[in-house]
């Protein structure tokens, strides 16, 4: 895995630089081999994809963007930044925007993996900058795999007034 430093994202093989199609982006449906029916992408995995592919370099603090590769392929990406929002309280929280793992490494842990890089690195920044911001993450409220998945790393749904989306806060320790 490797982090991205801002203004080093220019390096950066992912689909907001090179194209590529590591999270099992399409413009069409796919075909399910198993189901022998297409497959279209549900509205959370194309706000994830487009959000990723909006990112350009370089990137400027307060966003970040974490990496993971496999060799030369992409498995999971996640991008963060810290966020003042009067409606999450007065002091600013550490928001993941996107959390997302390409389709062949999903159920490998990868995303276990980056979820506990970023909560490493948003303890480091509270221990040296003295503070205690929290971590947050908006989830489709359809999304019911993530929805697992972060309650079993600590979350729990803080808010469910935000249309088709759930605010969900890390119930950890983050300083």
């Amino acid at each position: 895995m490797r982090r991205v430093a801002p203004g080093a994202c220019s390096a950066l093989r992912c689909p907001a630089v090179s194209g590529a199609d590591p999270y099992g982006c399409w413009t069409t449906s796919r075909f399910d081999r198993v189901r022998r029916k297409s497959v279209h992408p549900r509205e959370w995995e194309l706000e994830a994809q487009s959000m990723v592919r909006s990112l350009r370099p370089p990137l400027r603090r307060p966003y970040r963007l974490l990496v993971a590769e496999d060799g030369t392929t992409i498995i999971s990406v996640c991008h963060y930044q810290l966020l003042r929002d009067s409606r999450l309280g007065s002091d600013p929280v550490f928001y993941v925007r996107v959390l997302a793992t390409s389709r062949a490494a999903q159920r490998s842990g990868a995303a276990r993996e980056m979820l506990h890089r970023v909560l490493r690195e948003i303890r480091a920044y509270n221990r040296e900058h003295g503070t205690d911001y929290g971590v947050v993450a908006l989830v489709h409220k359809r999304n019911s795999p993530c929805q697992r998945f972060i309650k079993a790393e600590g979350f729990d749904v803080i808010s469910d007034e935000d249309g088709s989306y759930q605010l969900w806060g890390y119930m950890g320790e983050v300083s």
